[in-house]
């Protein structure tokens, strides 16, 4: 019993507020374990919270304020089918109905960048992989062994994979069974357009190149004195590898 000269007794007490989360696979509907979900509430979105489901598919978040919650989840094998789900938590006592969270497996791309006239791999070159609606933006380097590349985890869509070439270093050369063709905007960069469907394997998106040639020169003026911090620009509209 409490008596008027005990200590004020403190109790912190949650707010009793859940929300039930369930990842799915979108086309079967089979349930997804040991993915990752981060919830973050609207009001202060940057303050997330990172949780893992169960064998079941199934997160339980509790002590949660109530309002309006991102949900975004990350997998090894699936993408969110949105990119952000939106899940109300409600009050003290009432039922937050369940966020279901539909996945679909990710594609595979795979490739290779190589030396057109030796065929050995080009290492530690840049690519790129873009969708068609700008939101998907990944980048990789190629292998320094063998000039492999691989992505994977892809969501389906439309997809550009890009090398950008560095002119310094070689010249592009399209292979393959992809189409491709060079960047207007870039026209030393190469790119394979791609359309990609859920767990799809897609193999041989390779890029061919010719290594450049190096340059070495001085720049003098009239007296034949050298001049520094001039500027030399390579052109090849007189001929194939012509210098000015």
């Amino acid at each position: 019993s409490l008596f008027v000269d005990d200590p004020p007794v403190t109790l912190m007490l949650g707010n009793g507020n859940t929300l039930p989360i369930k990842l799915v696979d979108a086309e079967s509907g089979a349930a997804i374990p040991d993915c990752s979900v981060a919830l973050a509430h609207l009001a202060a979105a940057d303050e997330k919270k990172t949780y893992t489901s169960d064998a079941t598919g199934r997160i339980l978040v509790e002590d949660l304020a109530a309002g309006t919650y991102a949900i975004t989840a990350k997998d090894d094998q699936y993408v969110p089918r949105d990119a952000e789900v939106l899940a109300e938590v409600l009050s003290y006592g009432q039922y937050s109905p369940e966020a279901v969270i539909p996945m679909t497996k990710g594609a595979v791309i795979r490739g290779r960048v190589y030396d057109s006239e030796t065929g050995l791999g080009v290492g530690n070159c840049e690519l790129l992989l873009r969708a068609a609606d700008g939101v998907l933006n990944l980048s990789t380097f190629s292998d320094d062994a063998t000039g492999g590349y691989v992505y994977t985890c892809v969501p389906p869509g439309s997809l550009k994979v890009n090398l950008p070439a560095k002119p310094s270093s070689f010249r592009g050369d399209l292979v393959g069974p992809v189409r491709g063709a060079t960047d207007e905007q870039n026209p030393h960069d190469l790119y394979r357009v791609l359309h990609v469907e859920s767990g799809e394997v897609v193999e041989q998106v390779d890029f061919a190149v010719r290594s450049g040639i190096t340059l070495q020169g001085v720049v003098v003026d009239a007296n034949l004195e050298p001049i520094a911090g001039a500027r030399v620009d390579v052109n090849g509209g007189m001929g194939p590898d012509s210098a000015r």
